[in-house]
């Protein structure tokens, strides 16, 4: 399975590198070492490496609204299986947590009518220590039906 990790590469990178580390997940491509501003322009290695994925897994912080919409749109244009982890109750390496970033929407419109939900998205998550735990065990569960969620909705 070949999975993608999107986060902020500067703000989120401690939390995002225990989550991908206790996840048992391999990603396409590292984000390490790029700056946001890298990820804005379209890096055509992450492009491709989401072109490539099987799922995107969104990482989402409190600054996560600053990664270009388009990065977790091409997934979803390429069909790939894409699923959202609410972190902000995950502390850094200096045990602060963020503020929430907001509602995050899911749902997929035709004609002005809900038909079904583009990406799972997972708000309750523990708080410090033991929301790493908690993911760490859920998400190969979570990828597996956002692949499934990605084959079965495509069509809507």
């Amino acid at each position: 399975m070949r999975v993608q990790f999107l986060y902020h590469p500067e703000n989120d990178a401690f939390v995002a590198d225990k989550i991908i580390a206790g996840s048992g997940l391999d990603q396409c491509y590292s984000l390490h070492g790029l700056r946001i501003s890298d990820i804005n322009c379209f890096d055509d290695e992450l492009l491709a490496a989401i072109s490539k994925s099987d799922v995107v897994v969104l990482l989402i912080g409190s600054t996560f609204h600053r990664i270009a919409k388009g990065l977790w749109m091409h997934a979803l244009q390429h069909h790939k299986g894409l699923l959202g982890i609410n972190i902000c109750s995950l502390p850094d390496r200096w045990g602060e947590t963020r503020k929430k970033p907001g509602t995050w929407r899911t749902e997929a419109f035709r004609d002005g009518q809900s038909v079904g939900s583009l990406c799972a998205f997972y708000d309750d998550i523990p708080q410090a220590e033991e929301g790493y735990r908690y993911i760490g065990e859920h998400i190969g569960h979570w990828v597996q039906l956002a692949i499934a969620s990605a084959e079965n909705n495509y069509d809507l």
